[in-house]
């Protein structure tokens, strides 16, 4: 089994009788969902439906636990006070008693252990901050998941820079198309009926570095940008209406498209 502490997590819990209703407005997974499963992860969107933040959330005691990029933490709860209203529901910080550790393979004595609902074997376990736990570097699965073109908020890209459908959020089940209204769920619903999801993000191998918002060519035109690196991968933001279906190579890239993408 090979174990990773995953950084720059906060953990918040959720507690009180109107909990589920309230993130089942807030969120735009369906909160319902864990009643048959251990994790869910979901978004934050704006108005204009572009993410503002994303988030696991875990069933734990008698509400939810809430897995989030810890430059978020405080924001988060205080955008949660506001929109509450009168509605019963109270968000404790826990990111000084508990930790994120992920995994390959189930582990038994974690509190908590979720399958990563986006990715087939990566777990998120909770253990308590206590816990002595030997890792290996977290390097090794950033790469990992690079390559299957899924990246972090927080850490790979930031508020209000892309919509779901831009990294491939209505594949990873990150979106309920069939839940209640939530804040930009308006404009990522007609994304998906207009099939207008233009821009996808790919991995792409190269020798160079690469910096945020380099261009991307095929035949000496732009065909996306630069969105971070990781490792020997590239991620970028491709312009899927001016790539071919075969493609897999670029003038400076070569194309990995993870198996679990059929089609551009």
């Amino acid at each position: 089994m090979t174990l990773f502490k995953s950084p720059d997590r906060a953990l918040i819990s959720v507690t009180g009788a109107d909990a589920a209703e309230f993130l089942q407005g807030q969120i735009s997974n369906d909160i319902e969902l864990l009643k048959t499963q251990a994790a869910i992860h979901a978004l934050l969107l704006t108005p204009q439906g572009k993410i503002l933040a994303d988030l696991f959330a875990y069933n734990h005691k008698d509400g939810y636990l809430l897995d989030v990029h810890s430059s978020i933490k405080d924001w988060l709860i205080a955008r949660f006070n506001m929109f509450k209203l009168r509605s019963d529901v109270r968000f404790i910080d826990l990111t000084d008693e508990l930790q994120v550790i992920i995994s390959n393979q189930m582990v038994d004595d974690a509190s908590i252990c979720a399958a990563d609902p986006r990715i087939s074997n990566i777990y998120r376990n909770i253990f308590t901050k206590d816990a002595s736990i030997s890792c290996d570097d977290i390097a090794a699965h950033q790469l990992h998941m690079a390559t299957n073109a899924i990246i972090e908020f927080g850490a790979d890209y930031q508020a209000a820079e892309h919509f779901p459908q831009d990294l491939w959020f209505d594949k990873l089940g990150s979106i309920s198309f069939t839940k209640g209204c939530y804040v930009g769920q308006e404009v990522v619903s007609r994304m998906r009926h207009k099939s207008s999801a233009r821009k996808r993000l790919l991995p792409l191998i190269s020798n160079a570095q690469h910096q945020k918002a380099d261009k991307v060519l095929l035949n000496e035109k732009s065909v996306g940008e630069v969105v971070c690196q990781i490792g020997t991968v590239t991620l970028a933001m491709m312009r899927t209406d001016k790539l071919p279906e075969s493609l897999v190579k670029l003038d400076d890239f070569k194309v990995t498209r993870p198996k679990w993408i059929q089609n551009l």
